[in-house]
């Protein structure tokens, strides 16, 4: 054995039996100079940050079960909590585009928007094909409801054209 390996091997012993005495002297430097280890940590940060990055995304698949459990407890600790934060996502412009989105995927619909939204005031989305969407008044859109989808297009469709004008 050289003297590289006999080194590692001694050294990696060492921190085996002498584990608990070196993480107290390892603690008590943290606490001794707080500004030096932040500095410390940010550049290792900075330098591994693919590695970290990588090493989170393994840790968040291994222990995926475990924070759901964790999410699930702090749920039934705060019912109250967690309705009023649902209740305030919901009421976001981030959820209602989400939501729309959704809901036309599930109906096999696109949601490309075919041009700018200038509705003011209740407005909903109408489908003029089964890609693209038009902002048009809540009102106007319910006038023309109940009736079959393809005939319910083509209604909305002629005051769409009047409005945006074009095809």
């Amino acid at each position: 054995m050289d003297r590289k390996e006999y080194m590692k091997e001694y050294l990696h012993n060492y921190h085996q039996i002498n584990k608990i005495k070196l993480n107290e002297i390892n603690k008590q430097w943290i606490i001794n100079h707080p500004i030096k280890f932040k500095r410390i940590q940010k550049k290792y940060r900075l330098e591994n940050r693919k590695k970290l990055s990588e090493k989170g995304v393994n840790y968040n698949q291994l222990h995926k079960k475990e924070h759901n459990d964790c999410q699930y407890r702090w749920v039934e600790k705060h019912p109250i909590k967690f309705k009023k934060t649902i209740k305030k996502y919901h009421k976001t412009e981030k959820f209602k585009a989400l939501s729309r989105k959704n809901k036309a995927k599930r109906r096999l619909l696109g949601y490309n928007k075919k041009y700018d939204n200038i509705i003011i005031g209740k407005k909903e989305w109408h489908h003029m094909n089964n890609k693209d969407v038009v902002a048009i008044p809540k009102d106007l859109h319910k006038l023309y409801n109940g009736k079959a989808r393809e005939e319910h297009r083509f209604m909305v469709n002629q005051i769409v054209q009047q409005i945006y004008g074009g095809d």
